[in-house]
C-alpha cells in the first residue's frame, strides 16, 4: 500500500473524507478493487474506521491484465451485495490490519 501525505493541496486537517483502496489477487478469490471511503478526522489526522463509511466500493478485475486505461473492470459496483459480503469483511479486515499497523504514514508502506 501507498500513503500520499497530501490531497491536492489541501491541507490534512481540512479534509473531511477520505478514501483507502486496495487490489487483491487472490487464486480462490479472483482479482478485486476495494474502496473504502470514512470519515477524516482533522485533529488526529486518521481515518474514522470505527465509524460507518461514507460509502464502498468493489469491483471486480477478473481478466484485467492493467492494459485498459479506462477501467472497464469497474462499471459495476459489487459492494452491499450479500453474495460478496464475505470478501467484503475480508477485504476491509486486511485493510484495518494494515492501516492498524502502519500508524506513521511519514513512510511509504
Amino acid at each position: 500500500m501507498y500513503y500520499h501525505p497530501n490531497c491536492e493541496g489541501v491541507k490534512e486537517g481540512d479534509i473531511a473524507v477520505m478514501g483507502y483502496t486496495m487490489r487483491m489477487t487472490d487464486p480462490a478469490l479472483g482479482d478485486w478493487r476495494y474502496t473504502r471511503w470514512l470519515r477524516w478526522n482533522g485533529t488526529s489526522l486518521r481515518a474514522e474506521f470505527d465509524e460507518a463509511p461514507v460509502g464502498v466500493e468493489l469491483y471486480s478485475h477478473e481478466g484485467d491484465d492493467g492494459g485498459d486505461v479506462f477501467e472497464k473492470f469497474e462499471n459495476e459496483n459489487l459492494a452491499g451485495q450479500p453474495k460478496y459480503a464475505d470478501l467484503e469483511t475480508k477485504m476491509l479486515a486486511m485493510m484495518r490490519e494494515h492501516f492498524d499497523t502502519h500508524q506513521d504514514h511519514n513512510d511509504d508502506v
